[in-house]
């Protein structure tokens, strides 16, 4: 795969195991990257722990690791990385990580640019969105991506109630099992008056909560409401 004009290099569902991404830490080239792409691979935390630890990988402002095996502990090798530090779009999904590894992130003294995170369909626990809400590592999040994470009402006004998230303006919550309770909560919050677009589907709300949406102007600001 060649690097991009845009400076992205994208190296999907090539079975690249853990020997394949040390090969791909020494490659020079590297250093030009901007965005970084290793969705659908095969490789765990051992592979990760060799890219981060690479010279070449300072510039890499976007990192894709989706459906990769890499659990807490490379999120942990992730956020002790240096190399890593203009890091601003970090996608995680289905990459087994947990509320532990959350905790590696918000504590991170090297990931403090992140501006988008999506970590759909992994399992994070009620600590997960207490620390997602309150971490200053997330202060300059716009997008923030968390389907199917088991977050509940409780995970949601989290979220909702945080002081910390000022810069949220994309918030993907679909599948969650998000109730009306909920909703009015998010009616009331400081954070819809900055959100613009909001995915709420696959949720435990109905025709009535969607009648509810539309007829509160609190919610008119949405430029995208999916339900």
């Amino acid at each position: 795969e060649k690097i991009t004009e845009d400076k992205s290099l994208n190296l999907n569902v090539l079975y690249l195991r853990n020997k394949d991404i040390k090969a791909l830490s020494f490659y020079q080239k590297l250093e030009e990257v901007f965005s970084l792409s290793l969705r659908n691979n095969l490789f765990d935390y051992h592979g990760l722990g060799e890219l981060v630890a690479s010279p070449f990988v300072k510039n890499i402002k976007s990192l894709n690791l989706t459906d990769n095996f890499i659990g807490d502990k490379g999120v942990l090798i992730l956020s002790e990385s240096e190399s890593m530090s203009n890091l601003e779009v970090l996608n995680l999904e289905k990459t087994g990580v947990t509320s532990i590894g959350i905790m590696a992130l918000s504590q991170s003294p090297y990931l403090k640019k992140l501006r988008e995170l999506n970590l759909n369909r992994n399992s994070i626990d009620a600590k997960g969105f207490r620390l997602l809400a309150t971490s200053q590592n997330f202060k300059n999040l716009k997008v923030f991506r968390g389907s199917g994470i088991s977050m509940g009402d409780e995970g949601f006004q989290s979220l909702v109630n945080s002081s910390t998230l000022k810069q949220l303006e994309e918030l993907e919550v679909a599948g969650n099992t998000i109730s009306n309770k909920s909703l009015l909560k998010l009616e009331k919050s400081a954070l819809l008056t900055q959100l613009k677009k909001i995915d709420l589907r696959r949720n435990s709300l109905n025709e009535a909560d969607q009648l509810f949406i539309a007829q509160s102007s609190e919610f008119g600001n949405l430029k995208s409401l999916r339900f």
